[in-house]
């Protein structure tokens, strides 16, 4: 025969199971909006903000440079069919910002739908800030759709406004839509809520099931 300790131990068991849940499922709930950071290299850094609801980036990227900053988006991690803006702050003080296109090596060409919104394009000594925002997708043909998925950043910098030189150049793998790491800065809204608040009563669940166990079995 089992013991008493083991059958309060069983019966508690078999009922959190039936009545708390999975806290795992409710663990994979995803953020309806979070922000990521990555240093792209030491001279860039890109940030973005992502809302899922409206489906909406956010993105801020700070170069080391007082000429132009590219940022694209290609899964080959080259200029092939790579969808790049390009920006800067000229030497009158006035801002550029073109959103492009790249079939390949070259200077990228204008696209005719401008789908990426300036929010603003700043510069201070060695360096140059630029805050647009654009859609998951905007069913432009040279536009690469944002999704759950493994694309790359291709970056570039020039050390003057002439975009058809550059002094730094490189790629970065990433995964837009994937949440940062545990221990990385993340805002959420209902939806990240819900799934602690979810968490915390299926553990207050089993708690009060594991004394209503002790008190019936003893």
């Amino acid at each position: 025969m089992y013991s008493k300790s083991a059958m309060i131990l069983i019966f508690a068991v078999a009922l959190i199971s039936l009545t708390c849940g999975s806290p795992i499922d409710s663990a994979e709930t995803r953020a309806d909006t979070f922000s990521r950071t990555e240093k792209l290299t030491d001279n860039y850094t890109v940030s973005w903000d992502v809302d899922r609801k409206t489906q909406i980036v956010k993105f801020t990227v700070v170069a080391d440079t007082e000429g132009y900053v590219g940022l694209g988006f290609a899964d080959s991690g080259t200029m092939k069919d790579a969808d790049i803006v390009i920006g800067g702050v000229n030497p009158d003080k006035t801002t550029y910002f073109t959103d492009r296109f790249a079939a390949g090596q070259g200077v990228p060409a204008v696209d005719d739908k401008q789908d990426y919104t300036l929010v603003s394009a700043t510069e201070e000594p060695g360096k140059t800030t630029l805050v647009f925002t654009r859609p998951f997708a905007t069913g432009d043909a040279k536009d690469a759709d944002i999704t759950d998925k493994k694309t790359n950043f291709i970056w570039a910098i020039g050390s003057t406004d002439d975009i058809a030189h550059h002094a730094d150049r490189g790629s970065f793998a990433v995964n837009i839509l994937e949440e940062p790491s545990t221990g990385s800065t993340t805002t959420t809204t209902e939806g990240s809520g819900g799934a602690v608040n979810l968490q915390i009563s299926s553990l207050s669940c089993a708690l009060t099931v594991f004394l209503i166990a002790t008190k019936y079995l003893y």
